[in-house]
């Protein structure tokens, strides 16, 4: 047993790519989730105040959409 041997032991270049990889897919992945999170929201939203508006229109007796287009 040599008294010069290294016990230390690391990642490398390798493992530092294999991390950065790692941290970049999560990043491109949490980014999507949050457009699609906004986009949802957002359709929520819309609808919402569509079908708001729609209950509150006023509709004639046999009109069932509410506006007279003769």
């Amino acid at each position: 047993m040599g008294g010069n041997e290294s016990v230390e032991v690391t990642a490398g270049i390798w493992g530092f790519l294999v991390l950065f990889g790692l941290a970049l897919a999560c990043w491109f992945l949490f980014r999507s989730m949050n457009a699609h999170l906004r986009k949802m929201t957002f359709t929520e939203r819309e609808q919402s105040v569509g079908a708001r508006e729609a209950d509150s229109a006023p509709r004639g007796d046999d009109d069932p959409i509410g506006s007279a287009q003769h």
